[in-house]
């Protein structure tokens, strides 16, 4: 082989490697900390000078996400539909689309079911929403969905229940559309209605891989 087509090998593969290193992954947050205490004190500087320095008093207790039977028992019993036999299902389906567009108040039921696990010691819905609050201030909101997202699609506790999710989510799609194709009558407009219906779906997985970044590659 010529040589300078080893050099070229090189070059290719170098522009391939600071391409890598210039994508940096989103953090994904799925532990919060929860009582941590930071008191002003005041120190006497090289200068004689008298100064206030934060100082942690508490550094409180840090609580993981987990999918648990707690979890499912919580979403049942407090945000479940009392009219509805599949009231878990249904609200693990609504939670995980919620997740998906960010709905703000999801986050929130999330944390609620997914810190259920230690019973009377979980934080409560107002703690949960302050700790949120405070994180969001400084990260922004996308690495708590991803976090979020990643409990329950990583998780084998919710393996089937996230397939399951896509399962309604692809047959409620073609219900909806099957009724609005009777209010048409040409082939073509039908089509289009059936199309714009399986474009949704699709918007919907985009949206998810976005949030989880599942397309990009990255060297953190």
């Amino acid at each position: 082989m010529p040589l300078f087509f080893y050099f070229g090998q090189d070059k290719n593969k170098n522009k391939t490697i600071k391409r890598k290193e210039e994508i940096k992954m989103t953090e994904s947050i799925k532990v919060l900390n929860f009582g941590k205490k930071v008191e002003l004190v005041e120190s006497v500087n090289e200068l004689g000078e008298t100064v206030k320095e934060e100082k942690v008093v508490d550094y409180g207790k840090d609580i993981a996400a987990r999918g648990t039977f707690w979890f499912s028992k919580i979403a049942k019993e407090k945000f479940g539909s009392k009219d509805s036999n599949s009231a878990t299902d249904t609200f693990f389906s609504n939670l995980y689309t919620g997740l998906i567009m960010m709905d703000e108040s999801k986050l929130v039921e999330f944390w609620v079911c997914a810190t259920a696990y230690l019973r009377d010691k979980a934080p409560t819905e107002d703690e949960i929403m302050d700790k949120l609050q405070e994180v969001a201030d400084v990260k922004g909101m996308k690495p708590l969905f991803k976090g979020a997202l990643e409990v329950l699609e990583y998780s084998g506790f919710f393996k089937d229940k996230v397939a399951q999710s896509w399962d309604m989510m692809q047959k409620g799609a073609r219900i909806e559309a099957k009724k609005e194709m009777k209010k048409v009558e040409t082939q073509q407009e039908k089509d289009e209605i059936m199309e714009e219906s399986m474009e949704q779906m699709t918007m919907m997985v985009d949206m998810k891989n976005e949030i989880l970044e599942i397309n990009q590659e990255a060297t953190v």
